[in-house]
């Protein structure tokens, strides 16, 4: 009882923990985030064509020795020998010439992603800080509106910043995928999507306003999300080609400040909560809710009537009526469906997974 007593009496008179601290990301987030993308990228796509080189030449020696096994077969009247070589020989100049354009096309691929690496490096000095998101892959017929202007196609392979008031919308074939937070989320777009980048809101959460279509939103949790940024700033240190580019010193710079930042926050608090401190968060705007999401991956659809639907597939997303009122909690394995009159209701499935045909 007396153990009791003194439990209850530490949570009734002990000060209040201090408020959660959200630590924003450093200057330039977005551009730095998409020099790691596309870093990672280019690394990815040079292993890729080592392989396929290296496939073709193996290929090529097979194709030698089963030219020379031929010969010989033939000279020695070993007919049934000398036809067995001949089709090993077509199979190894089969597969040597499927292998050879395989590797030419990811050489092609790795000249872009070089090309790419380059324009983000020199943007590196002169960060856009009011970039809001970055689109780092498209698929079939997609289009970008900046401002009052027409929208324009992208090209596959484009890398593009978008800003506050750009929209991009993809055909009924297209899709695309967004970076955010610095790379720390992924916003994937599926075919007849229409989505309008928002302003900053409260704590650095970055806007997204869908207003057609359907996206899945994957965001790192916090441990997560500083375990890489880590990995990344000690594979760069280790880059002896990186570590003389002035941009990507300042970048690596930016981003340990921005740890020691995160350190720093973490101490000193008590609070049973796994999002202490905390890291701006994405919110998804549909018309008739707000979805406020900090580490999960949630899926969001909007259809032609006006009605709603969140899945929720891992962690929780905090949704609130856009007229306002009380925030609905939604746990994992969960949806909920807002009418077009911004009715809610949360059903204990996630019902039909249509979310698996996003990119």
């Amino acid at each position: 009882m007396r153990l009791a007593g003194a439990v209850l009496a530490l949570l009734l008179f002990s000060p209040p923990a201090a408020a959660a601290e959200v630590v924003q990301l450093p200057p330039g987030a977005e551009l730095l985030g998409l020099y790691s993308h596309v870093w990672h990228l280019r690394h990815e796509a040079a292993a890729e064509a080592d392989r396929l080189e290296a496939e073709a030449r193996r290929c090529a020696a097979t194709e030698a020795r089963a030219a020379a096994l031929r010969e010989a077969a033939a000279a020695a009247g070993e007919a049934g020998t000398a036809a067995l070589a001949a089709r090993a020989l077509a199979e190894a100049a089969r597969a040597k010439t499927a292998y050879a354009e395989m590797a030419a096309r990811s050489r092609r691929r790795l000249e872009r992603l070089d090309e790419a690496l380059a324009a983000v490096r020199r943007r590196l000095d002169r960060p856009s800080l009011g970039s809001a998101a970055a689109c780092t892959r498209v698929s079939g017929e997609v289009a970008i509106r900046t401002g009052d202007g027409p929208a324009g196609p992208v090209t596959e392979g484009a890398v593009i910043d978008l800003h506050p008031g750009d929209e991009i919308v993809t055909g009924e074939a297209g899709s695309a995928r967004l970076q955010v937070l610095g790379g720390r989320g992924a916003l994937s777009l599926g075919g007849g999507t229409a989505v309008r980048v928002g302003g900053a809101a409260a704590g650095g959460a970055r806007t997204f306003h869908l207003l057609r279509g359907r996206l899945l939103l994957a965001l790192e949790h916090a441990d997560a999300f500083r375990r890489r940024v880590s990995e990344d700033i000690r594979r760069w240190r280790e880059d002896a080609d990186l570590v003389r580019d002035a941009g990507v010193r300042r970048a690596a710079a930016a981003w340990e400040a921005f740890l020691g930042r995160l350190e720093r926050a973490s101490k000193g608090y008590r609070s049973p909560s796994l999002l202490w401190p905390v890291l701006p968060g994405v919110e998804i705007r549909p018309p008739t809710v707000v979805v406020a999401v900090r580490g999960t991956r949630v899926a969001v659809r909007q259809a032609a009537s006006g009605a709603t639907e969140v899945a929720v597939l891992d962690g929780r997303v905090e949704v609130t009526p856009a007229g306002g009122g009380a925030p609905v909690i939604v746990e994992a394995g969960r949806r909920l469906v807002a009418d077009a009159a911004g009715g809610l209701r949360v059903e204990a499935s996630l019902g039909s997974p249509w979310w698996r045909e996003l990119p």
